[in-house]
């Protein structure tokens, strides 16, 4: 079993006002029982998997052949949705900055989205909410291509299963009568979760330290245009795909490790020498992504439920409203 370990967090962005839970720091990865007639429905080997978020909503559109001309009727409604898609990117790329500037607890958030850990935004202000998620899946690795991976309004009880498949989820803050249930399950699952309470604008997660999250979060950019903070954050998650790519598919890295050696070392000292990370949690976010593109290729197995349990700190925001 590992030691305990006692978490001193200053992060540079944020003030860490109490510690909430201290626990081991512990990963682990569950599958759960799958019947041996269950295994034919498994889908097939998959193409490589698109790990940018941005990706999911391209401005590109699929261009089939055909020997007849389009008609005036297929133009105006392909030019209709392609202008509604890129509004709705530059509308969720102008809140996505905003979050950065306006909470400096942002890059914990991120690190959650990209390191598999559950994020739950709960707020009084259903839109708000709606349109926070909406925000934050534009850093959501691997969404699916009909965002599945997104549940921008919770309903009913949080179940264990669930986490199998969402990853960004909304919770609206009504006096429905199915709140104290949805409540209660946050509390249950609250050691796997990370949640962002955008009323009490506090944020419980484990905290962030290293470099590969300031990249493409920098609240202190003088980007100040939606559509250009988008192009900004393509460019970082494009690159932080290859990265992902480089570590997945290296030979080095494939070759078996050594009896009695550390399990792991050739990976990490890959990894920090060659300043692709520089603390525990970049190699975590790049363990996630590598693990989202071998679950891909590989193509059949079950849903994989994977935890990591780490203190968990609440962080208070301590920029002013108006920033």
């Amino acid at each position: 079993m590992p030691d305990e370990v006692t978490v001193e967090s200053k992060p540079r962005l944020s003030v860490v006002h109490r510690t909430v839970r201290s626990v081991l720091d512990l990963h682990v990865n569950f599958a759960p029982a799958v019947a041996l007639a269950e295994v034919d429905r498994w889908s097939p080997p998959c193409s490589p998997l698109r790990l940018l978020s941005v990706d999911e909503a391209s401005d590109c559109t699929s261009i089939t052949g055909s020997t007849e001309p389009p008609s005036p009727t297929q133009n105006v409604h392909s030019s209709s949705r392609s202008h509604r898609r890129r509004r709705r990117r530059r509308k969720a790329g102008l809140r996505a900055l905003r979050f950065l500037k306006q909470n400096s607890f942002s890059q914990h958030a991120l690190f959650c989205l990209l390191s598999g850990r559950p994020l739950v935004v709960i707020g009084g202000d259903e839109s708000l909410v709606r349109k926070l998620v909406d925000a934050l899946s534009l850093f959501l690795p691997a969404p699916g291509p009909d965002g599945s991976a997104v549940k921008a309004s919770l309903t009913a009880a949080l179940q264990l299963t669930d986490l199998l498949t969402w990853r960004l989820i909304g919770i609206h803050r009504s006096p429905s009568s199915s709140l104290a249930s949805i409540l209660h399950s946050l509390t249950r699952y609250s050691r796997y979760l990370a949640l962002l309470d955008l009323d009490q604008r506090t944020l419980q997660c484990p905290s962030y330290s290293g470099s590969l999250i300031g990249r493409l979060a920098d609240p202190h950019s003088g980007i100040s245009q939606g559509i250009t903070y988008l192009l900004h954050l393509e460019s970082c998650l494009t690159a932080l795909a290859n990265q992902a790519l480089l570590c997945t598919f290296n030979p080095a890295l494939l070759r078996p490790h050594k009896a009695g050696g550390n399990d792991g070392a050739e990976e990490k000292d890959f990894l920090l020498m060659r300043g692709l990370c520089t603390s525990e949690n970049d190699l975590k976010v790049m363990h996630f992504l590598c693990d989202l593109i071998k679950q891909r290729h590989a193509g059949r197995g079950p849903p994989v439920l994977r935890f990591s349990y780490n203190s968990m700190h609440l962080h208070k925001n301590t920029y002013s409203i108006n920033k």
